[in-house]
């Protein structure tokens, strides 16, 4: 089951060129013409429940109106209330697992005229299902790289690129230079840090980086390349370092680095004792661009630490009760 992730990467590039190149007047007009006064919930799992967070973000920043990531089981113990007084976007690359199907459903009752899905599949069964709902909007595109492994990859890049465009901005071609390559190196501390020795790792965030924080802790914990904590920058402040001086040996921290918080993460970063391994994932980039400059960068991240402990994230071997879990 799935695709080597190495090879998920190599399609990256061409990926995000695909999606900047698409219309999307639809999502633009529902995500930030019409009752932008209205709250936004963005609903989604697994991989996409990181692009949630950022469709969320994007939402906050523009109109000024609170966003909500959620999966699909909390949108349904939010109540009928919520669910009635919001936006509600779906996100599903394939449109066909049961939980996006059942909150799609369970929508319906209360919110028909204010709902909009976004799939990367034509004639999938999120598809089929809204043909009967003309009121609900819909986003469907085949993307190029097809189906991707075990992990989101292509799809989640295509989705942030997308949400990235609605809100009118683009991925700078200096992004994509540098991905092309796929010959970057992150920085560390210490320069020759040794990713097979660590286990756990404590994600640090400020505005632009939470997209991506919820992306590696899913990743690190679907594909079991290691256990993820993630807090914003002041909130570590408040007790998460405690885990360093009981618990330190084997942990590390990635530092999630844009230009707006960097100073803050310095001076977060120089409290620690110097024993404390830190990896940095940073970008120059201050616009949302910023998001999918951390998101590649950490895609590069995770294939290191797969190769480190001898896991394909791509197609790591899942159990059999995985599979009765997922189609519960």
């Amino acid at each position: 089951m799935g695709k080597p992730f190495k090879e998920e990467l190599k399609k990256l590039s061409e990926t995000i060129r695909w999606a900047g190149q698409q219309d999307v007047t639809r999502l633009a007009r529902f995500l930030f013409a019409e009752n932008k006064q209205i709250p936004l919930v963005c609903i989604g799992s697994g991989g996409s429940s990181s692009a949630c967070h950022y469709a969320a973000q994007l939402y906050q920043r523009r109109n000024g109106v609170l966003g909500e990531a959620m999966t699909p089981l909390q949108l349904m113990y939010a109540g009928k209330d919520i669910i009635r007084n919001s936006k509600l976007l779906f996100l599903s690359a394939s449109g066909k697992n049961k939980d996006i199907l059942n909150a799609i459903k369970y929508g319906l009752k209360y919110n028909e005229t204010g709902m909009m899905s976004l799939t990367l599949r034509k004639n999938n069964p999120t598809e089929e299902l809204l043909e009967q709902y003309p009121k609900v909007l819909r986003w469907c595109e085949d993307i190029p790289s097809e189906k991707d492994g075990f992990l989101a990859t292509n799809s989640l890049i295509a989705t942030f690129t997308l949400l990235c465009k609605v809100a009118g901005y683009m991925v700078q071609d200096s992004i994509l230079n540098l991905h092309d390559t796929l010959n970057f190196e992150l920085a560390t501390r210490p320069l020759n840090l040794e990713l097979s020795s660590i286990q756990n790792f404590i994600v640090l965030y400020g505005a632009a980086g939470e997209p991506v924080a919820w992306d590696i802790e899913s990743k690190l914990t679907e594909a079991a390349l290691g256990s993820a904590l993630l807090s914003d920058y002041r909130n570590f402040g408040h007790g998460r370092h405690h885990w360093f001086d009981k618990r330190g040996e084997n942990s590390c921290i990635i530092a999630l680095v844009t230009p707006i918080e960097k100073d803050l993460a310095q001076k977060t970063i120089a409290c620690l004792p110097q024993s404390v391994p830190v990896i940095y994932i940073e970008t120059e980039q201050e616009t949302p661009a910023a998001s999918i400059d951390m998101l590649l960068k950490a895609f590069r991240f995770v294939n290191n630490l797969g190769e480190a402990r001898g896991i394909d994230p791509g197609k790591p071997g899942v159990p059999g009760y995985g599979r009765v879990l997922y189609n519960l």
